[in-house]
């Protein structure tokens, strides 16, 4: 969301700093699948808008929640990693077992 984008941006720091210093192996994992590895000790202020939506899900999903709704703004905004987002589905819900539901229109 709007409001989520610029309380990221109000927090300041890195985007190793935003991503929960990667302190679980959910972090871990997320940071590598979405490809923000080589942005880790960039602050958040100098990446893309693009960049700090994956910031965002990835924080969002490593609290490993149970249900994961995705609107049809995330599919076009990170067409790059659309592949990744439905592998990273199919593992989610293999591992943990929960719902995960991808809206388009």
């Amino acid at each position: 969301s709007f409001e989520a984008h610029e309380a990221l941006l109000a927090e300041g720091g890195t985007v190793y700093e935003a991503c929960g210093k990667l302190q679980t192996k959910a972090s871990k994992y997320l940071v590598v699948r979405f490809g923000l590895h080589p942005l880790l000790w960039r602050p958040v202020r100098a990446i893309s808008t693009g960049e700090i939506r994956k910031v965002l899900l990835a924080r969002a999903l490593s609290t490993r929640p149970d249900l994961v709704v995705l609107g049809p703004r995330v599919g076009t905004e990170l067409r790059p990693s659309r592949r990744r987002a439905r592998s990273l589905r199919a593992v989610w819900n293999g591992r943990r077992g929960a719902a995960a539901r991808s809206e388009t229109r």
